[in-house]
């Protein structure tokens, strides 16, 4: 998974600047466009084509790329794909078994489990059919079936930002080219390696800044309006695990209990 949302992070912006078109006074920002994605250049500002609420899109400067080097601007994410209200975990009934000896529900996003540094968060041991939620309004850039798994590896690019994130280990039909809303069902969880009585899933945001790609926590890019009750949501969960946790090394630490699961900022990707 990783290298594929490194190359889709790499190509991606190859592909929209092959889009561009020196325009006249057509592009204006907020104005009507009809092709997310393309580009006019109108004078010393490019404009790039994104998508809003309903069928409309509209033309907005393309601060992503101004200068070579810049740091991109933050995806902001409004949810976290799964409604942590709505219980949707499978929890073993003896939690010495795996994976609920060796890690909690939701892995602590740079930690080293079996020896490999978490580079995304991961939500496991949940039931199978749990819907899967676009954390924000986007466009689906591909849709990659994962036949060993049973699985597919939805690739969304946030329409504000052309960021690119990924929802792995999930059911989807949705097609390349599809738009989509915050909120809006995208995938399912389904049994994890096709035959597990549960599901796993993971979300992953990989950014390019300077020339390094890295994965980053994507708890960092919460709305600050949202962030709040989504981390009052993650405590609740830490809490009612560590009730039934019976190995220190699945147990969250009192400060991972305030909701706040990135260990480090960062990770490789």
């Amino acid at each position: 998974m990783r290298q594929r949302l490194i190359a889709l992070l790499v190509i991606t912006p190859l592909l929209l600047s092959s889009q561009a078109s020196t325009s006249h006074a057509a592009a204006k920002e907020g104005k009507k466009c009809s092709k997310v994605g393309s580009k006019s250049v109108v004078g010393s500002k490019t404009f790039i084509c994104v998508g809003k609420s309903g069928n409309k899109f509209v033309w907005s400067e393309d601060v992503v790329n101004k200068t070579k080097g810049a740091v991109q601007k933050n995806i902001v994410f409004e949810n976290l794909s799964i409604d942590l209200e709505s219980n949707p975990w499978k929890w073993p009934s003896d939690t010495n078994s795996w994976p609920a000896g060796d890690h909690p529900p939701i892995k602590i996003f740079g930690e080293t489990y079996r020896g490999k540094v978490e580079s995304t968060l991961t939500f496991d041991m949940l039931k199978i059919g749990q819907p899967v939620i676009s954390p924000v309004d986007g466009v689906v850039i591909d849709n990659r079936s994962q036949p060993e798994t049973c699985d597919t590896e939805l690739y969304i690019m946030d329409s504000k930002s052309q960021q690119v994130f990924s929802l792995d280990h999930v059911t989807s039909t949705l097609k390349k080219n599809a738009r989509v809303k915050v909120g809006q069902i995208v995938a399912t969880v389904p049994a994890r390696q096709c035959k597990e009585d549960f599901g796993f899933y993971e979300l992953m945001l990989v950014k390019e800044v300077n020339g390094k790609v890295e994965a980053y926590c994507p708890l960092d890019f919460i709305n600050p309006t949202s962030k709040p009750n989504i981390f009052l949501s993650i405590s609740k969960v830490t809490k009612e695990w560590n009730k039934v946790a019976t190995t220190e090394k699945s147990k969250y630490t009192s400060k991972q209990m305030s909701g706040n699961l990135c260990l480090t900022p960062t990770a490789p990707a």
